[in-house]
């Protein structure tokens, strides 16, 4: 018998998932959560407030030969997705240190600016440190709200540096600006609201 677990602010699928040992993939996929995989379309980025369905966990057997040592591996899921830009350019071949509970990653960006790392699914924050320099750029993971809602909007207006007010989930004058702003830039109509091009925009240019 499924349970039900009402999302809270900074979590996502793969967080609950390991909450109740189930993988993520497996758990976003299942039938009794294809309403919320239709409203939310990514398992990165939910709302506090909806609903996960926890179906029971069901046993799975596997022979293998006594007095024998056998390996199992777990399949993770969860991901850092970052793009560093320069304006409108890319930096491409940026060097980078992520540090994720202790945990370090050294890489850097790809062609189009991305960093791309797994992480561990219970990770709330970290940093990353860029270029020669290592300018620090502190992380939290699982606090984007969606496009769909004003704080969502808000955060990655923010991100973008049209936006410089609180993220409340209002929407004042301020963020009606910021989303003009937004919309002047990549050609969309300059409504001021979070129309759903402009929801689309916002998801295709901040990454997420």
């Amino acid at each position: 018998m499924s349970t039900r677990h009402t999302v809270k602010q900074g979590e996502d699928i793969a967080s609950i998932a390991a909450k109740f040992g189930w993988l993520p993939q497996a758990l976003w996929e299942h039938a009794e959560n294809s309403e919320l995989r239709q409203k939310r379309k990514d398992p990165n980025v939910l709302f506090p407030g909806d609903v996960v369905a926890i179906p029971d966990r069901r046993k799975k057997e596997v022979v293998g030969a006594t007095e024998q040592r056998h390996r199992f591996r777990k399949k993770i899921s969860a991901r850092v997705k970052l793009r560093f830009m320069d304006g409108d350019a890319p930096m491409s071949g940026m060097k980078y240190v992520l540090d994720v509970a202790g945990v370090v990653k050294e890489g850097q960006t790809d062609g189009d600016g991305w960093l791309n790392e797994p992480l561990p699914a219970n990770a709330q924050s970290g940093v990353v440190y860029l270029g020669e320099k290592r300018l620090p750029f502190p992380l939290t993971f699982g606090s984007l709200d969606p496009a769909t809602e004003v704080s969502g909007a808000q955060a990655r207006l923010k991100n973008l540096g049209y936006y410089k007010g609180e993220i409340d989930n209002a929407l004042s004058a301020d963020t009606a600006n910021a989303l003009q702003s937004f919309q002047h830039d990549q050609g969309l109509q300059e409504s001021g609201k979070l129309d759903s091009a402009t929801q689309e925009k916002l998801t295709q240019v901040h990454g997420g």
